[in-house]
């Protein structure tokens, strides 16, 4: 920084300098990083969490590392594609379909994830989190510390749930997702996989990406922001203020 316009007695110049910042390194490719702000009886704020592929990890403000969530040998069994803070603790998702429910730093909880075989982000609403993934969303809220499935919402249009956020009055999701812009892949006969498709046709579908709103409320619909896409490349993040 620039010295300080004051010399000490023997006229050298002063330094304002700041503290030192506390540095953690994590041995793993992150996926999310995410900083405790919930304040409930079972959860004080100031925590920062990191998961990724194989991880899952809890540090304090000052970067002190936690116990570990998981042991080192379950840890290692999962790919997690992002976790999220609840009222009673943390929930972290899996590409396979699994979310673990973590209260007071225990895992107390494993729900299987239904309704398609991919899944890709997690986010926390009101009363509990909502999951994305290949085709589908599914949204719970937690009951007496358990974490209870409203409902899962599949649309054939999208292909995968990139990312996903909710509200601030917290009654509506928001979605970023790629979606298929040309013919849904239907599941097809061996006998017509056989067969050439005709000349000059493509059975890859074409994708483009959308904004989609879905109520928390029940109504099971994704509804397009922009009907028509808006975006042909890749969006990394989604958040909502």
């Amino acid at each position: 920084r620039d010295p300080a316009v004051d010399s000490d007695s023997d006229g050298e110049e002063k330094f304002d300098l700041d503290p030192p910042v506390p540095i953690a390194r994590a041995s793993c490719e992150v996926a999310l990083l995410n900083l405790c702000t919930v304040t409930s009886a079972q959860l004080s704020p100031g925590h920062v969490s990191l998961s990724g592929n194989q991880f899952l990890r809890l540090w304090s403000w000052q970067l002190e590392e936690q116990d570990e969530l998981l042991p080192l040998g379950k840890e290692l069994l999962y790919d997690f594609v992002g976790h999220c803070w609840v009222q009673t603790g943390l929930v972290a998702a899996t590409r396979d379909g699994m979310a673990l429910v973590f209260i007071q730093g225990e895992l107390r909880q494993q729900v299987a994830l239904g309704g398609c075989d991919e899944w890709s982000c997690i986010t926390n609403t009101k009363e509990g989190f909502a999951i994305g993934g290949k085709g589908a969303v599914s949204i719970f809220a937690q009951r007496r510390q358990k974490a209870v499935l409203l409902q899962t919402v599949r649309t054939p249009q999208v292909d995968i749930v990139h990312s996903i956020s909710c509200s601030p009055n917290a009654s509506t999701l928001i979605l970023f997702a790629s979606v298929f812009t040309g013919a849904v892949p239907q599941r097809r006969r061996a006998s017509a996989i056989a067969q050439s498709p005709p000349v000059g046709l493509s059975d890859k579908a074409k994708t483009g990406f959308e904004l989609f709103t879905c109520s928390i409320d029940g109504s099971g619909e994704l509804k397009p922001v922009y009907p028509r896409s808006f975006h042909r490349g890749p969006v990394h993040s989604l958040s909502v203020a």
